[in-house]
């Protein structure tokens, strides 16, 4: 015969047991199994990760992408570059064509090389040009091998080649090819002169049409405007020629006095002065 101690809503203290025949089994207190094992604790203490959070996450990669690529970007300086007013560039092709602007300096591979203000300012399709300098080969459009060095330096050149200017508005006025002129307004006013060269300041410096000239010293065929052919070596040596051809003075002052005579020959200091 089963015994069954029986207490009001079948709560029994916890020390009690239900005797049974063969078997004893604890009383849970009415804890409902089906209800704890569908309660599954964290694992290892980590908090529950969201699906939306994931998804936000990855929807959040593109906005940045996009955000990025609206940020201004520097300008390139190669040969598509806009270059504005006041710009430094540094590349290919800087100044290649720029026909407008001003306070513009260049550095870089483009077949020509502009340093200071306005140099190489109008230079459209010139190739292997050198300008260093305020208003250096400022003129240039179209002129080739050209090197200006120095302020104003070959500054009316337009369309000629193979120039070469050194000094302060060295060649300033140039507009014919194979010039040399080294030394502060050297070759000043020359204009159609063809391959003459002047070193020294102010040598050849009234030349405008002679041709052939050679210079050497400071102020040597300075008046010359239309001679030829004529060589002078020493401070002022055919200082006052015009417009005589063929002479040779070697020496300070030499020929200093002549004015249009030709194929004359003077060596040492003030020699047939």
């Amino acid at each position: 015969m089963k015994t069954y101690y029986w207490l009001s809503r079948n709560r029994l203290p916890s020390h009690l047991r239900i005797a049974t025949a063969g078997a004893i089994a604890p009383i849970t207190n009415n804890v409902s199994v089906k209800k704890s094992i569908s309660r599954l604790p964290l694992r290892l203490g980590l908090p529950r990760v969201q699906p939306t959070s994931i998804i936000r996450g990855f929807l959040l990669i593109p906005l940045l992408l996009g955000c990025f690529a609206l940020l201004p970007g520097a300008q390139a300086t190669d040969l598509e570059s806009v270059l504005p007013n006041g710009n430094t560039a540094d590349g290919s092709g800087v100044l290649v064509s720029l026909t407008s602007g001003v306070w513009n300096s260049a550095f870089g591979f483009s077949y020509n090389s502009a340093t200071g203000v306005y140099a190489l300012y109008a230079n459209i399709n010139g190739w292997y040009n050198n300008a260093v300098g305020a208003y250096a080969l400022t003129n240039n459009i179209s002129g080739n091998y050209n090197t200006a060095n120095g302020y104003g330096a070959l500054y009316r050149n337009t369309a000629s080649s193979g120039n070469t200017a050194v000094g302060f508005q060295a060649l300033l006025n140039n507009t014919n090819d194979e010039n040399t002129a080294l030394g502060e307004s050297a070759l000043y006013h020359n204009t159609t002169g063809c391959c003459n060269t002047a070193t020294g300041s102010e040598a050849l410096f009234y030349n405008t049409i002679g041709f052939d000239n050679t210079a050497n010293g400071v102020a040597a065929l300075s008046n010359n405007t239309a001679g030829v052919s004529n060589t002078a070596a020493g401070v002022q040596a055919l200082v006052s020629n015009t417009i005589g051809s063929n002479n040779t003075a070697d020496g300070v002052r030499a020929l200093f006095t002549n004015f249009a005579g030709s194929q004359n020959t003077a060596t040492g200091v003030q020699g047939l002065y």
